[in-house]
């Protein structure tokens, strides 16, 4: 297990309540392995080590090691026999883990939000761009309606001053024929 935590990259929660882990021979070198392993451990969170027999020198190991971890926010080594002063040290380096932990996850909620936030600004951006062109194509539209009406009444203003002419020159006709 010592080995395995030293590389793990997703285990982010174990519980070895009841299984000894400082039995036998190996008993104390298997606590210092597993207590060296959680010190370069950089994915676990919590380690639940109830009634493992833990001895003294083993939570002395565990307390060491936590100096140098800084994800492991939770060590239950209820039933173990630890010391007064190495329990306390632990806990020490548990809460400022944890509130190293949530400041990381207030950094990452904020870096989401910022993301979120540049994610609107685009789309709203978007938005403004698609307003402009429309505003553009409604103006444009609006100016060739304009020109199209001033066309419109140049050529009735023309077609009436022909028309004014034509009755002009036919009145004169008339009157001369007379």
């Amino acid at each position: 297990l010592a080995v395995l935590l030293r590389h793990n990259t997703s285990l982010q929660h174990i519980s070895l309540d009841s299984n000894p882990v400082n039995s036998g021979n190996k008993g104390i070198e298997s606590v210092n392995m597993l207590a060296e392993s959680l010190g370069k451990n950089k994915v676990l969170r919590t380690l639940s080590l109830k009634r493992c027999g833990i001895s003294l020198q083993g939570c002395s190991a565990l307390s060491k090691a936590l100096q140098r971890n800084t994800t492991l926010v939770g060590l239950d080594i209820e039933c173990n026999n630890c010391a007064e002063s190495d329990a306390l040290s632990i806990k020490e380096q548990l809460s400022h883990n944890s509130k190293q932990y949530c400041d990381e996850l207030a950094v990452e909620a904020n870096a989401r939000e910022v993301e979120r936030n540049e994610s609107l600004l685009k789309l709203q951006e978007q938005e403004n761009i698609k307003k402009e062109k429309n505003a553009v194509q409604w103006l444009a539209d609006e100016k060739a309606k304009r020109e199209e009406s001033r066309r419109v009444e140049i050529e009735r203003q023309q077609l009436k001053e022909r028309k004014e002419h034509a009755y002009k020159q036919r009145m004169e006709q008339i009157n001369m024929m007379e």
